[in-house]
């Protein structure tokens, strides 16, 4: 934020340590809160899914050295899962 480069993109997201499948989450939300996901799986992929993304880092990393994921994918879906223990869908 204090140097920034101009017209440059970054692409961002939790590289290959912080990536999981919806199945992958629900795992976690299942045997880390104890809570069951009601869901049902398609023998048929939906149109414009991807089949596996990982996000790229390095250009990121390269010009930003000293920055690091703080966060790991278990902590943001702890954090998703508290949030909505809070707000319950209608």
């Amino acid at each position: 934020m204090k140097d920034p480069d101009c017209g440059v993109v970054y692409n961002l997201g939790g590289g290959r340590e912080n990536s999981a499948s919806v199945l992958e989450c629900i795992y976690i939300l299942e045997k880390s809160f104890n809570y069951k996901v009601n869901y049902s799986l398609s023998e048929k992929n939906r149109i414009g899914d991807h089949i596996c993304y990982i996000s790229d880092l390095n250009k990121f990393k390269s010009r930003y050295m000293n920055w690091n994921i703080s966060v790991s994918l278990r902590e943001i879906v702890k954090e998703l899962f508290d949030f909505q223990k809070q707000r319950p869908l209608q």
